[in-house]
């Protein structure tokens, strides 16, 4: 069933689906959501589980809702994807070389779930202030 933790849609990934996976933090995967194809990052909950987090397009393709009970089907993504980076965030990590240097240290998969987000974003305004709090984030200890 689809329910939000914060602002955030998503799904619990149950135990023995992360445990087939046998990974731990992020994990790319491909899917289907009641058979609608999407690519997505599983993200880690602690103990070994994962939540799939379910963006507004995806609901919006997939035609489903918060309380929608869903069929997922998951599979390992292991394909490189090729997403755009905004040229905000290049001039921006650009200013920031230890920004940058952590930014280029996450997995292709974080990397991928942030330029998702930030290619999905309309207005310049929202996506120079997640910028903002991205460099801010990756210029602390705990990034």
């Amino acid at each position: 069933m689809i329910y939000k933790v914060g602002l955030d849609p998503c799904v619990e990934v149950p135990r023995r689906v992360s445990d087939d996976l046998c990974q731990t933090g992020y994990i790319p995967v491909m899917g289907t959501i009641n058979d609608h194809p999407f690519q997505s990052t599983l993200v880690p909950v602690g103990s070994w589980r994962h939540r799939l987090y379910i963006s507004a397009e995806l609901r919006k393709e997939a035609r489903v809702g918060l309380g929608d009970l869903i069929t997922v089907v998951l599979d390992y993504d292991d394909k490189e994807q090729d997403l755009p980076t905004p040229a905000a965030l290049i001039e921006a990590l650009a200013k920031h070389p230890q920004a940058k240097t952590k930014y280029d240290a996450y997995p292709a998969s974080r990397r991928g779930e942030i330029l998702t987000y930030f290619n999905s974003l309309k207005q310049p305004e929202t996506l120079n202030r997640h910028i903002g709090q991205l460099i801010a984030l990756l210029e602390t200890d705990d990034a």
